[in-house]
């Protein structure tokens, strides 16, 4: 998944900009896997999938949100996340 480089519209406050924050957020590349088996058995269909978000634990850049002056990951990538689905 690549994420393009973008600039946030909000002015930032003076905390945000002592902090180093600027209004410009880095692109970023993650890698996420997935795979997923359907198993026929009888009559019925058992789909398991198996995966993990951010494969290589890519960092992401962090974006000031102006309006609640909280410190955000530009996208809900926090970190590598397994997964598995029935």
């Amino acid at each position: 998944r690549w994420v393009s480089d973008y600039e946030t519209t909000r002015p930032l406050d003076a905390i945000a900009q002592s902090r180093g924050f600027t209004n410009d957020v880095d692109s970023f590349f993650t890698v996420d896997l997935k795979y997923s088996y359907n198993f026929e058995m009888n009559d019925n269909d058992l789909l398991l999938t198996l995966g993990m978000t951010n494969a290589f634990d890519e960092e992401v850049p962090l974006v000031y949100d102006a309006a609640t002056g909280v410190m955000i990951l530009s996208i809900m990538i926090h970190e590598d996340a397994w997964y598995m689905l029935v």
